[in-house]
């Protein structure tokens, strides 16, 4: 695999901390000289920027794994066709395109949701500005909004959407045919072996993933009842993004995990079908189906079922605001 250049890498993540730390001085600014932003929302807002810079620096520090595990997936066959290679770039290219899309296009309606309401919700960056020069107060107020949406977002998605395509191409990987039995065992091997090592190395950031992005949408789904219910007026589309976006990546993210995890388990099937597999392996096999889960942190199991889970959760919240 072509590894990343490292000058670039060194330049990025020195903006990535020097925004974060602008950012986290704002905050602080803001919170200690008004009284309208010591609200909840505003604490938790700088306890998750200070928590998500804590988790780029450890996602940082687990760089090397995370390509490790990458290039051992993509080690697992030797045979793969050119139109599964084509069908993984294509993928890849798409998920590009979706991050882009995603840590754009979010400030973009923020800064049109201020321009409408006339800076209604940046008094606090108002007050930094320069007095007097009237609609240049944009580009602060527009560079502030980027800087601070793509330090909250750009981690989240990053990892979330690195998860996808690393599950869709274990998928892809275990799809294709295989020419001998013996490939079927050695492929075997290596997926539990990479298994192993996603729970030890990728599954808390799993968890956080999970955490920060169902924090998000309920955050987001009482903002939208509370206005609708309380005020009456129109949602916001960067809300109305965020919802949509929080509600297609925990689908695809455990129906992707899923498919992993049922080429995996359709695999080990075969193994135990084959009437040439001796006795001990075989229950080394049955032992097996353990390790064959991706999980949150060992938490909870990344199935379909917890797509159950979150639409009952889903329900239960919102008849909760409703009634109250």
């Amino acid at each position: 695999m072509k590894q990343p250049n490292r000058k670039w890498v060194m330049v990025l993540a020195v903006i990535y901390n020097i925004l974060h730390l602008v950012i986290f001085t704002i905050q602080i600014h803001c919170y200690s000289t008004n009284s309208k932003n010591k609200s909840l929302q505003v604490q938790m807002g700088i306890v998750l920027n200070m928590g998500q810079l804590i988790t780029w620096w450890l996602v940082r520090f687990r760089r090397k794994d995370f390509l490790t595990l990458v290039e051992e997936v993509f080690s697992l066959r030797k045979d793969l066709s050119c139109v599964i290679y084509r069908r993984l770039l294509k993928i890849s290219r798409v998920v590009c395109l979706c991050a882009i899309l995603l840590i754009v296009w979010d400030p973009l309606l923020r800064i049109i949701n201020e321009i409408k309401y006339n800076y209604k919700y940046s008094d606090c960056m108002l007050t930094l500005t320069p007095s007097g020069i009237g609609d240049w107060k944009l580009i602060p107020i527009a560079s502030y909004i980027f800087s601070s949406t793509h330090v909250s977002n750009s981690l989240i998605y990053t990892i979330a959407l690195f998860y996808i395509l690393f599950c869709y191409s274990l998928s892809a990987c275990l799809d294709a045919p295989f020419r001998h039995q013996n490939d079927i065992h050695e492929v075997y091997e290596k997926v539990l072996d990479i298994f192993k090592k996603t729970e030890e190395k990728i599954s808390f950031f799993v968890l956080l993933l999970f955490a920060y992005i169902f924090y998000s949408f309920f955050k987001y789904l009482f903002v939208i009842i509370y206005l609708g219910k309380t005020y009456k007026v129109p949602i916001p589309l960067f809300i109305i993004f965020n919802f949509v976006a929080n509600i297609i990546l925990i689908i695809v993210i455990i129906l992707s995990a899923h498919q992993a995890q049922q080429k995996t388990e359709d695999l080990r099937i075969s193994l135990l079908a084959d009437d040439t597999t001796l006795k001990r392996r075989l229950v080394k096999i049955l032992e097996d189906q353990r390790y064959l889960k991706l999980t949150g942190w060992g938490i909870f199991t990344i199935q379909k079922s917890l797509l159950l889970s979150s639409a009952a959760w889903f329900f239960t919240y919102v008849s909760i605001l409703v009634q109250s």
